[in-house]
């Protein structure tokens, strides 16, 4: 059985294993952590691998826990290559691949019809602000994570709803 693991990075070196498990497990059951070293000096670099029993998991840890401050530095936690390309473990079939899509796509729309309007300004904003500090950072998450693209376009399209539904019951629908 195939676990789902996350990429986890920025860790402060003076943090310890035991503080860095007890945050990572704020969202579920650390199965397995690993702490990539370097080879010559066997000191850690900085990142690591963290396993969870499922995928939701993981991506739970992935939404909830990048960026969140830890021992005074925001620890970078990204779905990790595997998991992105093929759930878990994934068989490499392009039919259930592409099914796979068509279910992340429905609950993200889900996800997003759920959203109050509050929510979605400050999602929207909150990506805009990303963006215009980061843009490299942005576009390559982006790249790499085409479901988030994918919420995005949604969130911005129900937001245009909202205001074309508010703007016509003011009565600014004349132009």
């Amino acid at each position: 059985r195939a676990m789902a693991s996350v990429f986890v990075g920025n860790i402060p070196f003076d943090s310890t294993e035991e503080d860095l498990l007890a945050h990572l497990a704020q969202v579920g059951p650390v199965v397995a952590f690993r702490v990539v070293n370097d080879r010559e000096t066997g000191r850690p670099k900085g990142y690591g691998f963290c396993e969870y029993r499922t995928t939701e998991t993981a991506l739970s840890a992935a939404r909830n826990l990048n960026e969140l401050e830890f021992n005074g530095r925001p620890l970078r936690v990204t779905i990790s290559d595997a998991l992105a390309q093929g759930g878990q473990g994934g068989s490499g079939n392009p039919l259930e691949a592409a099914h796979n899509d068509m279910l992340m796509q429905a609950q993200i729309q889900q996800v997003v019809l759920a959203m109050t309007p509050e929510q979605l300004a400050d999602l929207l904003m909150s990506a805009r602000t990303y963006v215009g500090q980061e843009p490299h950072h942005a576009h390559e998450l982006l790249s790499k994570n085409p479901p988030l693209a994918h919420a995005l376009v949604h969130a911005l399209n129900r937001a245009n709803s909202i205001l074309s539904l508010q703007s016509a019951q003011q009565g600014g629908g004349g132009g």
